[in-house]
């Protein structure tokens, strides 16, 4: 995993265990590596997953600055990713039910 992530959320210990569970859970449900999913890779399969992440991060109640500074990413990639998100649920089946599975791996 990688280190900015894990020196970021330290210092959320509260939420520390959530975040972790999230991109455990997308990376089960995508079949995707975790550190692949924090890396700045823009291949579709893996952005759909860092979307995926993205969205679960901000159902918890992080909003999109808090999520890039954990992700090591701009508020604005954070709130571009959440849209895309919003779009691929509504079009994609396949992309709607791997989020499904990674939204029921962590309740």
């Amino acid at each position: 995993m990688k280190d900015y992530f894990n020196d970021q959320i330290k210092r959320l210990e509260a939420d520390r265990d959530y975040c972790v569970r999230a991109l455990l859970a997308v990376s089960e449900a995508t079949y995707i590596n975790k550190d692949e999913i924090l890396s700045s890779s823009r291949k579709d399969p893996i952005s759909k997953a860092r979307f995926m992440l993205y969205n679960l991060m901000s159902r918890h109640g992080f909003d999109d600055a808090e999520i890039g500074r954990i992700i090591d990413r701009h508020a604005s990639t954070i709130s571009y990713g959440i849209e895309q998100h919003k779009e691929l649920m509504h079009e994609n089946d396949d992309y709607a039910t791997k989020y499904t599975n990674a939204l029921n791996k962590i309740r």
